[in-house]
Order: structure tokens, then sequence, then C-alpha cells
């Protein structure tokens, strides 16, 4: 008896999935077959002649939907050529890839997101938790696919916050959608205290010296003088 084990189907990018398998030793050509039900009619839509392959990328798949796939094996014999039986069933689903996010403080109130473009994405969706295990709430929805990074703004100062993405594309008006980025988090910025001095403001010592501070343009500068009268 001729087996075959089909070891998995996986996806690629949102219009391809790969299929693999095991190789049969004696083997001349594998057989796929397909359907878009697990128990439904399956179509033969590929037949791979190159013995040393286990695996092979279908290109013919549409985003947002599960294909299921099974193999025949075809093997020489001293019989003459011999057909294995069904192999398995594996299903993979064409969605959007997986993004790779990166989260900095640029200042006390600000954080900026960047991430990775992922090819045929419609656009992309951020979210933000105040703890690692904590609920996200959608922040921002990114309409443009080839946007990579984003200012969210408001934020308490001192505080961690915790980031996730996902990229997304539009079949038929409705949103396919990929998997989650890694959570990345990102500390605020805590604001340095400044010591302000009233403009103007002067100090006059005994000796006749004064010392004058004074603000311009957010910068405190100081003055040394010497006075010839006290008013």
């Amino acid at each position: 008896e001729i087996s075959c084990s089909l070891v998995g189907s996986e996806m690629c990018k949102e219009t391809e999935l790969k299929v693999s398998w095991k190789v049969v030793p004696a083997a001349t050509s594998y057989q796929i077959y397909r359907s878009t039900a697990k128990d439904g009619d399956y179509q033969n839509i590929k037949t791979i002649n190159s013995v040393g392959t286990s695996s092979w990328t279908d290109g013919s798949v549409k985003t947002g939907k599960t294909y299921y796939y099974k193999i025949k094996t075809v093997v020489k014999t001293q019989n003459g050529e011999q057909t294995s039986g069904f192999s398995n069933v594996k299903s993979a689903k064409a969605v959007p890839a997986k993004t790779t996010l990166k989260a900095k403080a640029s200042d006390a109130k600000n954080v900026k997101l960047t991430w990775s473009k992922v090819k045929g994405a419609s656009g992309y969706e951020i979210y933000r938790s105040n703890s690692k295990d904590g609920k996200c709430s959608k922040v921002k929805t990114i309409s443009k696919g080839s946007t990579t990074s984003y200012k969210n703004g408001k934020l308490k100062k001192s505080t961690t916050y915790y980031y996730k993405i996902r990229a997304y594309r539009k079949v038929n008006g409705k949103k396919v959608y990929g998997s989650y980025s890694s959570v990345v988090s990102v500390k605020q910025k805590q604001n340095k205290s400044k010591k302000r001095y009233p403009g103007g403001m002067i100090i006059i010592h005994p000796a006749g010296v004064f010392l004058r501070f004074y603000e311009n343009s957010g910068k405190i500068y100081s003055k040394v003088g010497f006075y010839d009268k006290i008013i």
C-alpha cells in the first residue's frame, strides 16, 4: 500500500498559500487537490513531477477565503506506476501578513509608532492598553496601506503604554484581517522641572553688586553688574 502525508498548508501572503508534504521514496509525482469545503468536491489543481520537491505555493487563492488541500502520490513499482489514496486534509486561510511594530516616546505626551509595510494591505488598525495583559482599545484606523507611521498624542507622562497593530484588506467592502503584531511597550517621558524666575528679578548685595535674572524665548539668563545708587 502506498501512503502519503500532507504536512501542512500555510499563508505566504494575502493571495498565496503554501502546501507541504513528506517526500515519498520512489515517488514519480505528487497530485495536489483543492476544495473550498472540507467535505466538498476536490479538484486536481497541480501535479508536481519533481520527485525531490516537498512543497508548492498556490497563487490562485482569494483573500479571506479558506481552502482545503489533500494529495495523492504516484510511485514507480515493478508492476508499473501506482497511485496512492488521498492523504489527510489540511486547510489555510489567505489573509494579510503579520507586521512588525515599533514604538518610541517622542516627548512627555506623544508616542511615535512605526511598522513594516504589508503587501496588499488596504490599511491598519492600532490598539492600545495601559497594562500588558489588559484590554486593548482601538485608537486609530489607518486607511492607506502605504502608511507606516502614526503619532499617538495626548498621553499621560510617566505612564507605560502597550500597543499592537494588524493589517486588513478590503474584499467586497468587508475587511479581512491579518494576525496582530507582537505587543510593544513604551514609557512616557517625564518633563524635567525647570526653575523659573520672574522676568527682571534683581537681587542686590550691600557691596554694590546686583544679580539680575530674566527670561527670553523660554531660557533663563543672569547678569551681574554694579550700581552707583540705591533706588
